[in-house]
Formats: C-alpha cells, sequence, structure tokens
C-alpha cells in the first residue's frame, strides 16, 4: 500500500478550514446523494488503490488511516 500513495505537501492541502461532508463551504449546495462511508488518509492515494478497496470493509487499523467513520450502523 506504500508504493501506491502520493504524499502532498502544499498549501492547499494544509488550512485550517472546517472539514466538510456533503457541503460546500462557499455557497449553500449540498450533495444529494447518499455517502456510505467517510475514509480520510495521511497520504493521498491514486486512483487505482483506492479503486481496489472501495468496496472493502475496512478494520480501521489500516496503515495510514487518520479518520474512518462507517455510515450504515
Amino acid at each position: 500500500e506504500t508504493s501506491s500513495a502520493v504524499a502532498i505537501d502544499n498549501a492547499a492541502t494544509v488550512n485550517d478550514e472546517d472539514l466538510r461532508f456533503g457541503m460546500q463551504a462557499i455557497t449553500p449546495v449540498y450533495f444529494s446523494g447518499l455517502i456510505d462511508e467517510v475514509r480520510i488518509r495521511s497520504t493521498a492515494r491514486t486512483q487505482t488503490a483506492i479503486r481496489d478497496t472501495m468496496c472493502q470493509k475496512l478494520s480501521g487499523l489500516e496503515s495510514g488511516l487518520v479518520g474512518f467513520w462507517r455510515l450504515d450502523e
């Protein structure tokens, strides 16, 4: 999994803004759909790495996983 991760370090990824799921901070536009699960990792992942694990249930102890909300409980 380390080989498929890409480290990011720039101003666009570091800020003090609130973390929002399903809405934009600038305009009151909300996501019109369902969110099944939210995963936050400490590094960016490639599209292939995301696709390979997106349908797998996680334990919450995976390397690089810093936030994990299973919304089907």
